[in-house]
Formats: structure tokens, sequence, C-alpha cells
């Protein structure tokens, strides 16, 4: 995934949610930008290390740390939503 790539994917995000008013909520999708996101930040500091670029590697390891960020964000929604779904089928059903 290329740094162009990833301005398209942040700037369909913001049209969506901003410019739509498409609410932000939980989706199983999500977890599609987890592993892109990882794997790119990997590439990249070991890129960085292979040619001898510090830059590079500095650049991936913060790009492995914002992935993990992204993950803990996509698991926590993931967490919250399924506790939701299950307090609405516990709630008492009026006739």
């Amino acid at each position: 995934m290329s740094c162009s790539e990833i301005r398209v994917l942040i700037a369909l995000g913001v049209w969506r949610h901003v410019r739509r008013r498409v609410p932000l909520r939980w989706e199983w999708g999500l977890w599609s930008m987890v592993f892109p996101i990882g794997m790119y930040g990997v590439a990249t500091r070991e890129l960085g290390r292979s040619t001898g670029m510090s830059w590079m590697t500095a650049l991936g390891g913060g790009e492995v740390w914002l992935a993990a960020a992204v993950w803990l964000i996509v698991f926590s929604a993931m967490i919250r939503a399924s506790f939701h779904l299950l307090s609405e089928n516990r709630a008492p059903r009026m006739p």
C-alpha cells in the first residue's frame, strides 16, 4: 500500500463520515484496515534495516505502533458493540 493509497483511504473516510454524515459505528470491515497498516509498517521498517536507511526504520517503527493503536481501537469497538447487542437482547420486551 503506497502513500497515495493511504491518502485516498483517508479522504474517502472523511468524505463518508463528514460530508455524507454516515455515523461512525462498528462494522466487521474495520478489521480489513488493521492488517495492511501493520504489514506496511513492518515492511517499511525491514526495508530500512536492510538498506541501512535509519529514517525509514524509524518511520516503519512508528507505523507499527499506529497499527497497534488501530487494532486496539477496532477491538474495543467490537467488544463495545457485542455488549450493546447483548444488553438489547436481555432487556425485557414490551408487548
